[in-house]
Formats: structure tokens, C-alpha cells, sequence
């Protein structure tokens, strides 16, 4: 399921503006940004690569819906930042696996409060 792994995208989620590092990560579906109105279920196994220790990878399951004004899943703290600085690229994507176990068509006309 690689092809629906490229429509999301992981990001560092701060936690407040006086805090240096990041303590969660979030879930990203960029093709919605610039659509409002439009959401897309996901549930997914998301896995860090910590080329250090192959047999310890952090691996969690998150779940929720994205749209253009929430990007993040309902569980954004779904694992501790200190386990996933040494997969951090570019300061703004994670090197990371993820395993998609169900992606919802996009459904339009949706209003949010």
C-alpha cells in the first residue's frame, strides 16, 4: 500500500511556543489542504525507523478523519517525540513506515463548527 502512503505526510506537532522540541507528531493529507469541506478517514500503523535498533522500531496505530481545517488525527500524541528525533529529516518530515489498514474516499459537503 505505498501509493496511499505518498497522499499522507507526518509532521513534528508543537506542543506550545515555549517549548524547544516537539512532543508528538501528526498526520497530514496535502492534497485536502486547499480543499474546504472535504474529509478523508484514515486509520494507519505508523512505524519509525530507528536504524539503530531494527529490533526495537516504535510502531503505534492511529486513526481519525483529516480535512482542509484539521489536518491532524484525533490521537495527535500518539508517540513521545524522543522516539522518533533520530528519523527526523529536514526538520519537517520523519523517516517513517506506514502501513494504511483503511483510507475512506474523500467525502465533500462536510461542515465544520
Amino acid at each position: 500500500m505505498k501509493s496511499h502512503s505518498r497522499q499522507l505526510k507526518v509532521f513534528p506537532q508543537s506542543n506550545g511556543p515555549q517549548q524547544r522540541w516537539s512532543m508528538s507528531v501528526y498526520l497530514q493529507a496535502p492534497r485536502l489542504r486547499d480543499r474546504p469541506g472535504i474529509k478523508m478517514y484514515v486509520e494507519a500503523n505508523l512505524r519509525v525507523l530507528n536504524k539503530s535498533y531494527p529490533k526495537n522500531y516504535k510502531k503505534n496505530t492511529v486513526s481519525g478523519w483529516l480535512s482542509a481545517k484539521y489536518y491532524e488525527c484525533c490521537q495527535p500524541v500518539f508517540m513521545p517525540w524522543e522516539d522518533l528525533k533520530k528519523g527526523f529529516i529536514n526538520k519537517k518530515e520523519l523517516e517513517f513506515e506506514v502501513e494504511i489498514l483503511n483510507l475512506s474516499k474523500a467525502e465533500g459537503n462536510i461542515l465544520f463548527s
